[in-house]
């Protein structure tokens, strides 16, 4: 996938450079321009970088990020970053077995018609805990 950022295109990597090498950039900084109607394309550009990030900033030699391992201030240090295209993210770390996420997962079978219906969520490799995470643009 290329974005366009002042008219310059850049694939997934160059952009996941320029947002997550260096120190972050103020908020909105970086204009990243996402097609409206393009939700679903746009949550899957949102997590790619996300992913991205966490990879240049916390992954191992092989560019593995143990979610568990990371404190608060890890992921707020990640959304300053993100906050310079002009979004930021939320998450949450249940146990597998929590009743809450039963509750939250099924309270977003709903059309997806905005950027934050769409919810990732993975289980945790060797944990027993799920990772949620979705997106919002910055207001």
């Amino acid at each position: 996938m290329k974005v366009d950022i002042n008219f310059k295109e850049l694939d997934i990597i160059e952009l996941s450079n320029l947002i997550f090498q260096g120190q972050p950039k103020p908020k909105n900084s970086i204009p990243l321009c996402l097609e409206d109607n393009q939700i679903e394309d746009n949550y899957k550009l949102l997590l790619q970088l996300f992913t991205n990030g966490m990879k240049i900033k916390y992954g191992d030699d092989n560019g593995i990020v143990n979610l568990c391992d990371l404190e608060d201030d890890d992921y707020k240090y990640i959304q300053i970053y993100l906050e310079s295209i002009g979004y930021t993210f939320y998450y949450k770390l249940y146990d597998i077995d929590d009743k809450e996420l039963d509750l939250f997962l099924n309270n977003n079978n709903i059309e997806k018609q905005k950027l934050t219906d769409y919810l990732f969520h993975i289980k945790i490799k060797n944990t027993n805990k799920i990772f949620i995470l979705w997106f919002d643009k910055l207001i």
